[in-house]
């Protein structure tokens, strides 16, 4: 390689393929270097568009929770009311005029998990008229407790779902 630059005649044949050799060994290192920091990058960017989505469900879980009914009420009181009294009507209308309004509509699942063992699910009525061979994936994204009058607490599971394969 020294005799390349010390040439005054040209450049030899066996120069310039030691030369090309060099050549294609630095671009062959740049692009592997590309696609590992690529691969790096998209992973940070899901990660934190994850922690936004987590951050995002949890403001509008308590926001539904918080949101008044009547005087002096709430839905944190409607949930308890509806629970003990075994009448969700009520509920299920508020949460899907909430909900579908923040997230695509039918693509989110409200679940309470009960005490006794139980659960109960609003929305997501739309999402099982899927494409076959897809399945629906649920991702939670916001949980609260709801404390009960006997010192028992209820859980509400706020759950994005995602078209994924089965």
């Amino acid at each position: 390689m020294y005799r390349l630059f010390k040439a005054k005649k040209g450049v030899a044949v066996d120069d310039f393929f030691s030369l090309l050799f060099v050549v294609i060994v630095f671009v062959i290192f740049i692009l592997v270097f590309a696609v590992f920091n690529t691969n790096k990058d998209n992973e940070a960017k899901k990660s934190i568009e994850e922690k936004i989505d987590k951050i995002d469900g949890n403001y509008n879980l308590l926001q539904f929770l918080r949101t008044p009914i009547d005087d002096k009420d709430n839905v944190a009181d409607l949930v308890v009311e509806s629970y003990l009294n075994d009448d969700f009507d009520e509920f299920r209308d508020t949460a899907d005029n909430f909900f579908n309004d923040i997230y695509e509509p039918n693509w989110w699942k409200l679940q309470l998990d009960f005490p006794d063992g139980t659960t109960k699910s609003f929305g997501g009525y739309g999402a099982f008229s899927t494409p076959q061979h897809t399945c629906v994936n649920r991702v939670l994204i916001a949980k609260t407790d709801i404390p009960l009058i006997n010192f028992e607490s209820l859980t509400v599971n706020l759950f994005s779902l995602e078209l994924g394969l089965c």
